[in-house]
Protein backbone atom coordinates (compact mmCIF):
# COMPACT_ATOMS: atom_id res chain seq x y z
CA UNK A 1 0.00 0.00 0.00
CA UNK A 2 1.49 3.23 -0.72
CA UNK A 3 2.65 5.49 1.99
CA UNK A 4 1.40 8.92 0.22
CA UNK A 5 -2.22 8.60 0.92
CA UNK A 6 -1.68 7.95 4.81
CA UNK A 7 0.67 11.21 3.79
CA UNK A 8 -2.03 13.28 2.71
CA UNK A 9 -4.18 12.46 5.42
CA UNK A 10 -1.45 13.44 7.99
CA UNK A 11 -0.86 17.01 6.32
CA UNK A 12 -4.40 17.75 5.77
CA UNK A 13 -5.49 17.10 9.50
CA UNK A 14 -1.86 19.06 10.13
CA UNK A 15 -2.95 21.98 8.56
CA UNK A 16 -6.62 21.74 9.72
CA UNK A 17 -8.31 21.02 6.69
CA UNK A 18 -11.28 19.28 5.91
CA UNK A 19 -11.61 17.06 2.54
CA UNK A 20 -13.77 19.89 1.66
CA UNK A 21 -11.09 22.80 2.13
CA UNK A 22 -8.51 20.91 0.24
CA UNK A 23 -10.53 19.30 -2.63
CA UNK A 24 -11.64 23.24 -3.20
CA UNK A 25 -7.49 24.30 -2.82
CA UNK A 26 -6.64 21.76 -5.47
CA UNK A 27 -9.93 22.35 -7.73
CA UNK A 28 -11.25 18.99 -7.45
CA UNK A 29 -14.49 16.87 -5.33
CA UNK A 30 -14.20 15.92 -2.04
CA UNK A 31 -14.92 12.33 -2.87
CA UNK A 32 -11.56 12.43 -5.15
CA UNK A 33 -9.72 13.04 -1.64
CA UNK A 34 -11.33 10.84 0.37
CA UNK A 35 -10.37 8.35 -2.48
CA UNK A 36 -7.15 9.82 -2.68
CA UNK A 37 -7.25 9.22 1.02
CA UNK A 38 -8.27 5.29 1.28
CA UNK A 39 -6.23 4.80 -1.50
CA UNK A 40 -8.53 4.14 -4.47
CA UNK A 41 -7.38 6.94 -6.90
CA UNK A 42 -4.39 8.31 -7.39
CA UNK A 43 -3.83 11.98 -8.16
CA UNK A 44 -1.85 13.39 -11.65
CA UNK A 45 1.12 14.75 -11.31
CA UNK A 46 0.44 18.45 -11.28
CA UNK A 47 -2.15 17.38 -8.38
CA UNK A 48 0.60 15.94 -6.70
CA UNK A 49 2.58 19.28 -7.29
CA UNK A 50 -0.11 21.43 -5.62
CA UNK A 51 0.01 18.87 -2.89
CA UNK A 52 3.30 19.99 -2.05
CA UNK A 53 3.10 23.70 -2.86
CA UNK A 54 0.14 23.80 -0.62
CA UNK A 55 1.64 22.03 2.17
CA UNK A 56 5.19 23.30 1.72
CA UNK A 57 6.93 19.35 1.59
CA UNK A 58 8.59 17.67 -0.97
CA UNK A 59 7.88 14.91 -3.00
CA UNK A 60 9.86 12.66 -1.39
CA UNK A 61 8.17 13.52 2.21
CA UNK A 62 4.75 12.87 0.38
CA UNK A 63 5.64 9.69 -0.70
CA UNK A 64 7.96 8.49 2.15
CA UNK A 65 11.36 8.87 0.90
CA UNK A 66 12.71 11.30 3.29
CA UNK A 67 11.05 11.21 7.18
CA UNK A 68 11.04 15.12 8.37
CA UNK A 69 10.86 17.08 5.18
CA UNK A 70 13.92 18.72 5.73
CA UNK A 71 12.69 20.77 8.81
CA UNK A 72 10.84 22.87 6.11
CA UNK A 73 7.56 22.56 7.97
CA UNK A 74 8.58 23.52 10.73
CA UNK A 75 10.73 26.62 9.67
CA UNK A 76 6.90 27.27 7.56
CA UNK A 77 5.00 27.30 10.86
CA UNK A 78 7.76 29.26 12.91
CA UNK A 79 7.41 31.83 10.01
CA UNK A 80 3.84 31.74 9.87
CA UNK A 81 3.31 32.08 13.79
CA UNK A 82 5.52 36.13 13.07
CA UNK A 83 3.21 38.84 13.70
CA UNK A 84 3.08 41.04 10.29
CA UNK A 85 6.15 43.28 11.62
CA UNK A 86 8.06 40.52 12.16
CA UNK A 87 7.82 38.41 9.14
CA UNK A 88 8.17 41.84 7.28
CA UNK A 89 11.66 42.34 9.20
CA UNK A 90 12.32 38.83 8.61
CA UNK A 91 12.19 39.77 5.00
CA UNK A 92 13.95 42.47 4.79
CA UNK A 93 16.96 40.74 6.42
CA UNK A 94 16.48 37.51 4.16
CA UNK A 95 16.77 39.85 1.42
CA UNK A 96 19.84 41.64 2.58
CA UNK A 97 21.29 38.37 3.18
CA UNK A 98 21.13 37.35 -0.38
CA UNK A 99 22.36 40.30 -1.94
CA UNK A 100 25.24 40.15 0.22
CA UNK A 101 28.53 39.10 -2.23
CA UNK A 102 31.69 37.29 -1.21
CA UNK A 103 33.82 41.25 -1.36
CA UNK A 104 30.94 41.97 1.13
CA UNK A 105 32.13 39.59 4.08
CA UNK A 106 35.09 40.44 6.02
CA UNK A 107 37.78 38.25 6.51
Amino acid sequence: MPVWNHKLKELREHNGWSQKELAEKLDVKQSTIAAYEAGRNEPKIDTLLRITDISHVSLDYLFGRQDDNGGNATLYEAICSLSDRDRSILAKTVKAFSDTTDEDIPR
